[in-house]
């Protein structure tokens, strides 16, 4: 016969093990998997460390590489750059995980100037960006240029007859580095389509999970309208490369 003692000490030591499983399961669901758990826990880096110093210079050495390679094939008017270097903690929550603790990232936007015909000179970066191993995202120049610049049809570009009104192009190489190509015109009124700071499809949510950030802002309002002044057309080539993950 099984003893009272026994049933009690059996109830309790299931009961604890109901617990222990319930607290588990809690704290994995919380933290998005033993993997999400194990990246909260990792410890954010030393921003100015040497290790973090020099993998920054790191990358802005190989992006300036990437945009001089560009400058060199293109007849472009140069007008400067712009910078941002920002840090994101991972979301590791209820199911959503990003694959790393900590990533830092630096952009470089180089600010540009041309005149004549449009549709040639974008098919021409176009096939220089191919050349230097780029490769369209989603799209390509070439395509952009076919389906939205050549339909004057189109609901965009069509209404406006205007550059900024065509979608941006993004590209990648080895992905690692990512290219956002934006474009406006003398008569364009708003350059809000032009960001200098964020690449949204690279970098997470900022407002929420930003840890680090450092930039060198440009009155892009003020370069565009000197720019404009000779050039009809305004172009910006940002480049974006991660240095850091854990």
């Amino acid at each position: 016969m099984i003893s009272k003692k026994f049933l009690i000490i059996s109830l309790i030591t299931g009961l604890l093990l109901v617990i222990v499983w319930v607290v588990s399961y809690y704290i994995l669901a919380v933290n998005s998997g033993f993997e999400g758990m194990v990246r909260n826990l990792k410890q954010a880096p030393e921003w100015n460390s040497v290790e973090i110093t020099q993998a920054r210079n790191k990358t802005i050495n190989e992006i300036n590489s990437f945009q001089k390679n560009i400058e060199n094939r293109m007849s472009f008017n140069s007008h400067g750059n712009s910078s941002y270097d920002q840090c994101v903690k991972g979301v590791h929550v209820l199911g959503d995980n990003d694959p790393y603790s900590y990533k830092c990232t630096y952009r470089i936007t180089n600010l540009y100037s041309f005149n004549g015909d449009f549709r040639k000179t974008m098919l021409e970066l176009d096939l220089v960006l191919t050349n230097e191993g780029w490769q369209g995202e989603y799209t390509t120049i070439s395509r952009m240029i076919n389906e939205y610049y050549d339909d004057t049809q189109n609901t965009n570009y069509g209404e406006t007859g205007l550059v900024s009104s065509l979608p941006s192009v993004q590209f990648q190489k080895n992905r690692v580095a990512y290219l956002d190509v934006e474009y406006a015109q003398r008569e364009t009124a708003n350059l809000d389509q032009i960001s200098l700071d964020q690449m949204e499809y690279n970098l997470s949510n900022p407002e929420r999970n930003q840890v680090y950030s450092k930039n060198d802002p440009v009155n892009l309002q003020e370069i565009f309208q000197t720019a404009t002044e000779k050039d009809k057309y305004f172009l910006t080539l940002s480049i974006e490369q991660k240095y850091f993950e854990n």
